[in-house]
């Protein structure tokens, strides 16, 4: 007796057990979940971690509200450009236009930094650069990785400097430093031009001044033939210190990036890739002979934002 009820009692454990080893199972098959290697270099200490970051794929797309200010207008588009300079040739043939100012979403939200590399690594910063970033939350702008990381002398920045509402002949004397930045070790160890994005936590909440886009992940249907803007700074002499945008169409996508033919100078890169509804596609990192591009927006990029809960 005492023998038959031992034996059923292993058949109801190996039954239950049975039934969660099912359960998951189909829990994991379900799940959309996974993890990919980033990296965090702390701004404060110059140090690097690895991490595993959790990536939520249940959605094709992800979608995330923006924020503009009740202070900050919408830009009626009107432009003056009398203290352009036109010989400096653009990548394309259409001549870039000044912003009207940098007070007006979706100007506001665009960014300027200044970046300062030790390119001979003897303590002192010998190399400055001029770069574009826009906000996606209250404390956390995007960037090309290229702007932060000298990719030649394979340096980060000592100096990152982020500039808001920059618009004069000259630099402001206020800026804003970082805290932390993730990025993909594929662009750092690999120079692949399909990671070439970063996401950066900022030690200040200046989001809640300039306002921040709206982003979401396009896919290619989306992207097909649409009518895109490039806002940023160009680091060209006659354009510096100021923004600039041009607009244009996507001719072609890929798995990662995207290109189109509206007019970008150097200094540029980083700046927002965003549609007619002032929502943000990509993240412009490269100029070409006939079309530039950029990196499309996707869930690691999006779950890195997320991260940072702010």
């Amino acid at each position: 007796m005492q023998k038959k009820f031992i034996c059923s009692l292993l058949v109801l454990v190996l039954l239950f057990s049975s039934s969660l080893m099912t359960y998951a199972e189909g829990t994991d098959k379900n799940s959309k979940n996974k993890t990919e290697a980033v990296e965090v270099y702390d701004y404060i200490t110059k140090t690097i971690t690895s991490k595993d970051l959790l990536i939520d794929e249940s959605e094709t797309t992800i979608f995330s509200e923006g924020y503009t200010p009740s202070n900050i207008e919408l830009s009626t588009g009107t432009s003056d450009e009398s203290s352009v300079d036109f010989s400096v040739q653009t990548i394309l043939t259409d001549p870039l236009t000044k912003a009207p100012n940098s007070t007006s979403s979706p100007y506001s939200k665009v960014i300027m930094s200044r970046n300062g590399f030790d390119t001979d690594s003897n303590g002192t910063i010998d190399y400055w650069t001029i770069g574009s970033g826009f906000m996606v939350k209250s404390k956390v702008l995007l960037t090309a990785c290229h702007t932060i990381y000298h990719s030649s002398k394979n340096v980060w920045a000592t100096e990152y400097r982020v500039y808001i509402n920059q618009f004069g002949s000259s630099i402001g004397s206020t800026y804003y430093l970082p805290q932390e930045w993730t990025y993909s070790p594929n662009y750092i160890n690999n120079k692949d031009s399909n990671y070439d994005w970063c996401v950066v936590k900022m030690q200040n909440s200046i989001g809640s001044t300039t306002g921040y886009f709206t982003y979401e992940v396009p896919s290619s249907i989306i992207l097909k033939d649409s009518t895109i803007t490039v806002s940023g700074y160009p680091d060209v002499l006659g354009y510096q210190y100021y923004q600039y945008y041009d607009a244009g169409t996507v001719k072609s996508t890929t798995t990662s990036r995207f290109a189109y033919d509206a007019s970008t100078l150097g200094g540029q890169s980083g700046g927002p890739v965003y549609n007619s509804s002032k929502v943000v596609w990509g993240i412009h990192t490269t100029g070409g002979s006939t079309t530039n591009s950029g990196v499309r927006l996707n869930s690691t990029i999006t779950s890195a934002i997320t991260s940072y809960n702010n």
